[in-house]
């Protein structure tokens, strides 16, 4: 199965969930679909500390960073493919790791961790925005503590982001949200937001390299992913993927990016809540040297607008599920040749609708994220997480807990929905609450597919840390 690493930039698909259940039943005794929740009972040395974020390892664990009760610093655990806390990580099963400092003390902080090729793991924390040191980042071995650490200066970050936007000189920069994605060979890739505070750019993603060292490789550019790049459209919101393993000459970091005119009351791009706002959709192919190839993929008044996620197939090609922003009771459904263009060998038009019903009572939204390719094969199993949410702004302060919600889907690019998971191939609804604080620092996240083919989820309400695995079909393997 492809490993990839992915993130779609400018939206919170923050969600969580709980159906609590004791013990591991085995595949036989569990129908497809159905979700076993179990509290994650962390280190010791991690008792009542808040989780700040989740990734999966590479060898079908799982690493989870929390936010320590005092200093910048987060700890770092591994949890193994059979859900125990290794206890040969770091000293007393922890790993510090260093975390971006609030500027003057204020705003919201988060952390992204990768697992690359080698399993080697890579975290980069970043603060909601400020002009000091606000990029930490580390890395190490499976096992062990850092072999390498490194803050990024304001000098640093301002210098990549000039050198990704050379058509702007504002009086002063704002640097944003940072995370990180696995790398075809040695270092990481890393985004973060750039901003030109009162003057253009207003808000863009720069992708840079990073090295073995934590320093950004300079030999290949950085790359603007919200600028125009031969676009005429005024506002571009992407969805990264990466390509580790794919070839040599095929795109190391595959971009999907919605063209919109959707602007906020102070002129920032917004990501646009109407299929009105939608202008088209285009990609991005940047190879591993960092050149650029735009592709455009849709026009304005297309049936299928939709917020996109993506992950790859087999065959190395982009793999788009998004909720519909014309009808919130279907999801969409493309896929791309890999050669950036619309795959209409199934489809004629390239995309598909396929029915997730009306929103759940009180949830203001739905949103669709693919966790992940259950199979390889080509009638590829793609498993998808349906989020909702009773409110559509949250306060970083606020306490009031809200109410959170999912539901998961499996389905396949020729065949649609998998009709021996779930019901016509959704799960049931679960949820859970919490403070709405805690969407400013982390919810959930590791949305993934174990090695064993079952859709999996940890997630957050603010104190434990909870895993929810769903019964894969069963004729499909991880």
């Amino acid at each position: 199965m492809r490993r990839i690493s992915s993130l779609f930039i400018s939206l919170a698909l923050a969600v969580g969930a709980t159906t609590i259940a004791t013990g591991n039943a085995s595949a036989a005794a569990v129908a497809a679909g159905t979700p076993t929740t179990t509290t994650a009972t962390g280190p010791a040395a991690v008792a009542g500390l808040s989780i700040a974020g989740v990734t999966s390892a590479r060898d079908g664990g799982m690493y989870y960073a929390y936010q320590n009760a005092s200093g910048d610093n987060y700890s770092l655990v591994k949890q193994k493919a059979d859900k125990t806390f290794d206890a040969t990580f770091g000293t007393a099963e922890v790993v510090t790791i260093p975390g971006a400092p609030l500027p003057s003390g204020f705003g919201s902080r988060r952390v992204s961790i990768v697992s690359d090729l080698n399993n080697k793991w890579w975290t980069v924390s970043s603060a909601s925005g400020g002009t000091g040191n606000i990029v930490a980042v580390a890395t190490g071995g499976a096992t062990g503590q850092p072999t390498a650490q490194a803050n990024f200066t304001f000098a640093t970050l301002t210098a990549a982001c000039a050198a990704a936007l050379p058509a702007y000189s504002p009086s002063s920069w704002l640097i944003g949200t940072a995370n990180l994605f696995a790398k075809r060979t040695s270092g990481v890739w890393m985004t973060f937001f750039c901003s030109g505070m009162a003057s253009a750019p207003l808000n863009s993603t720069v992708l840079v390299a990073l090295k073995n060292d934590l320093s950004i490789d300079t030999s290949i550019p950085s790359v603007a992913l919200n600028e125009a790049q031969g676009s005429s459209a005024q506002c571009l919101t992407a969805g990264v993927i990466s390509d580790p393993t794919g070839t040599a000459t095929s795109p190391e970091i595959w971009v999907v990016r919605l063209e919109h005119t959707k602007r906020d009351q102070i002129g920032l791009c917004s990501f646009p809540s109407a299929a009105s706002d939608v202008a088209g959709y285009d990609t991005l192919r940047i190879s591993s040297t960092g050149v650029v190839t735009r592709t455009a993929i849709a026009s304005a008044g297309d049936a299928f607008d939709a917020r996109f996620s993506l992950r790859l197939d087999a065959g190395g090609r982009p793999i788009l599920v998004g909720a519909s922003l014309a009808d919130s009771s279907k999801i969409i459904l493309a896929r791309l040749k890999t050669d950036g263009t619309l795959d209409t060998s199934v489809f004629a038009s390239g995309f598909t609708s396929l029915p997730i019903g009306a929103a759940p009572a009180g949830a203001v939204s739905v949103n669709a994220t693919i966790m992940g390719i259950i199979t390889s094969a080509e009638n590829v199993y793609i498993s998808v997480l349906l989020t909702d949410q009773e409110r559509s702004s949250f306060s970083c302060s606020g306490t009031t807990p809200l109410a959170f919600g999912y539901r998961t889907a499996v389905i396949s690019y020729a065949n649609g929905y998998t009709s021996t998971y779930g019901t016509n191939g959704v799960s049931a609804r679960v949820t859970y609450s919490a403070p709405e604080k805690t969407i400013c620092t982390f919810l959930s996240g590791g949305s993934s597919v174990a090695n064993t083919g079952n859709p999996r989820i940890a997630y957050t309400n603010g104190t434990n840390l909870f895993y929810t695995e769903w019964q894969r079909p069963s004729d499909a393997t991880g």
